[in-house]
Parts: C-alpha cells; structure tokens; sequence
C-alpha cells in the first residue's frame, strides 16, 4: 500500500530523503499538487544547500549564479532517443551522441520527471539516472542534484501505465490526495470568500475526478485555484457574468458548479439579516430556523449567509463585531468559519476587540 499524504506534506518527507540521496515520486490524479510540491521542495532543499537561506528559484529557464534550478521534463512528449541526440557524420563517417541540453549542467539542482508512467519506454532513462547518477557513459549529474518524479496512476484514465517494477524499488513513492483543509491552508491569505466559505462546507468537492468520465472538466486543486484567481484579480462573478456557465463548467466541471452556485442563489432566502442581528428576540423564529436546519440544503443557507456578513467587512470592519456575536447564536462552527473568511476579506478585523476575545476563546478551532 502506498501512504497518502497531502501536497503540503511532501516537502518535510523530502527533507528526509534528500540528504540520503533517496529519491521521491508523487503519484496522483491529475490536478492534486504533485508539480506544485516539487517547486516547494526545491525551495527546501536550496535553503539546506545555503545555511538556511533560500536561493532564488530558476525554473525551466537558464540558471544565474546563486540561482537553484528547476528542471521538469515532460515524459510524455520525449523517447529515449529525446533524451540521447545521435549525430551522425555520413561524411567522416562518425556517431556521436549529444545528451539533450535540458539536463543540469552545473550543481544545485532539481530534476524533476512529469508524467513520467504516461511514457514507460523512458522508465530505464529515469531508473538510471537514479540509481547510477548517469546515463551511459555521455551524461554525470552534477553534484547536489536531487531528482524526483510526478505521474498519475493506470487507474486514472490519464494514458499512464504501471511503474516498472525496478523503478519503483528504486525510490520513495507517495500518493498525494488534497483535502479542503490543506488547500485552505496553502493558499491562506489568497481565497476569494466564496471560494474560502464554499470548501468549508463542501470539503468534498475540493477532487470531483471520475476515472470513468471521459473528457470531462473537474474540480481539483490546480482548477479551483484558477477560479479563485478569476474571481480575485479579473473579478469574475460566477452569478452576473454573461459567460458564468461556460466559464465554470469548462473549468471545475458540473458537480461543483452546480453546488458552487446553488450556495451563492441561497442568498436571497435569507431574510432581514440587518433585522435579526439588530434585533435578535423579535427575530427569534428565523435564527432557530438557520439554526436546526441541518439538510444539505441548510447547509447551503449558512454557507451563503457567511459569504455574505464575511463581504460586509471589506469596507467596514467594525461589523467584524455585530456579526460574529449573531452567529455565535447559530454555532460556534459557523462563528469561527465566519472569523476566518473575513480574515482572508480584511486582515484588519484582526484589530477590533470582538475578534481578540473569538479568537482568545477558539484559536485552537479550525472546524474542517
């Protein structure tokens, strides 16, 4: 059985590995994060190999001095012979091979295999390396060279095929499953509230992959985070842009889009809010029913109402005050959710006095 761990999770396994010389392959469905660890690792590793300090990142591009590299070879589109130029003089009648130009040159590297089971005839090129810190006789890697490798699984309908088997023995293998809460926590500081608020109650829908559907758009990690990035710096709205539908299904696909905008039209069967924090006893009826309705459509409900007092804060974070204590009348749970978008709306609630005395009573609760 291979361990699941999450993106954010390879980085201190690899701090273990690395000074062993044990290399490391992430295997997952597509969109999880695998990628994305590789650059944090070599992140890691650059500060290792600098007393600490962390070395500029060189990725796919020419390394400058002082600079770590990142190289990340797609095995999809390269064959052995990719990895191993013949040249052949017809005149003098001569072979030589040229390894290709992409292979570090110079130390303090990170080689990184993409996709590398979607193409087993490169699986002895990459073994090699591995094992013997060469290739053939045309090709040393130089020294404080790490080297990893990302791909998905047979079983995702990716075009990949199993890892041979002396590959496998040859490195660290892990699968790489995201949650809702890592992702949060990653990102934290560059959600969209919608998006913060969303995975809070649906943490599920952070992978709607389905190795049986064929060509189908799906959320994951990398797709969400492209919405997200649609919303905070092109301000998209996925409820008024003429283009919503195309736009969302294209990107994370049917399920979260359905659920995604379902939570946002929840909003207009909120009632007076402004009526039932002023006036909590007249409004009595509907906090209960916020309160006792535990369906999925409930959940939708609150979802929606803390996307829409968490929005309240960007231009006024006194609010921060009047709103946390009304919804510490529903639960602690969505009070604390509450804290947390707002946080990622406007730091500055951090500064108003209700917000010390929430965060003094519950700052070991994150309720994921």
């Amino acid at each position: 059985m291979i361990h699941t761990v999450e993106p954010q999770e390879v980085p201190d396994i690899v701090d273990i590995c690395e000074p062993a010389n044990v290399n490391v392959g992430l295997m997952g469905s597509p969109g999880t994060g695998k990628t994305f660890s590789t650059v944090e690792c070599a992140r890691r590793i650059s500060m290792r190999k600098n007393n600490g300090k962390e070395m500029p990142l060189a990725i796919n591009r020419p390394k400058k001095d002082g600079e770590y590299s990142v190289i990340q070879l797609n095995s999809t589109y390269l064959d052995p012979q990719d990895f191993v130029m013949p040249d052949i003089d017809v005149v003098e009648k001569v072979y030589n091979r040229y390894v290709i130009g992409s292979f570090p040159r110079t130390p303090y590297n990170l080689l990184s295999f993409e996709e590398l089971a979607k193409n087993p005839d490169t699986f002895k090129i990459a073994a090699q390396i591995m094992n013997e810190g060469r290739l053939g006789f045309d090709y040393v890697l130089p020294d404080h060279t790490y080297i990893m490798f990302t791909s998905n699984s047979a079983t995702d309908r990716a075009g990949s095929f199993d890892l041979h088997t002396d590959l496998i023995n040859r490195v660290e293998i892990l699968n790489v499953v995201p949650t809702a809460r890592g992702f949060c926590e990653v990102h934290d500081g560059e959600l969209a509230p919608d998006i913060r608020a969303f995975l809070k109650w649906f943490p599920d829908l952070i992978m709607t992959f389905d190795s049986g559907a064929r060509a189908k758009p799906f959320a994951s990690p990398r797709s969400i985070f492209k919405l997200n990035e649609m919303m905070t710096k092109s301000r998209f709205d996925p409820m008024k842009h003429k283009h919503a539908d195309p736009v969302m299904l294209g990107l994370v696909g049917e399920t979260f889009t359905a659920e995604f905008k379902a939570v946002l039209r929840a909003s207009v069967n909120l009632g007076d809010l402004d009526g039932m924090m002023n006036d909590p006893e007249a409004h009595k009826d509907d906090i209960n029913q916020l309160k006792d309705n535990t369906s999925h459509n409930g959940r939708q409900m609150i979802c929606s109402l803390v996307i829409v007092l968490a929005k309240r804060t960007k231009r006024e974070p006194s609010q921060f005050n009047k709103i946390v204590k009304f919804l510490e009348m529903i639960d602690d749970e969505t009070a604390v959710t509450f804290t947390h978008v707002a946080h990622e709306v406007n730091p500055k609630v951090e500064q108003e006095s209700e917000f010390g005395r929430f965060h003094a009573r519950h700052s070991n609760e994150f309720y994921f």
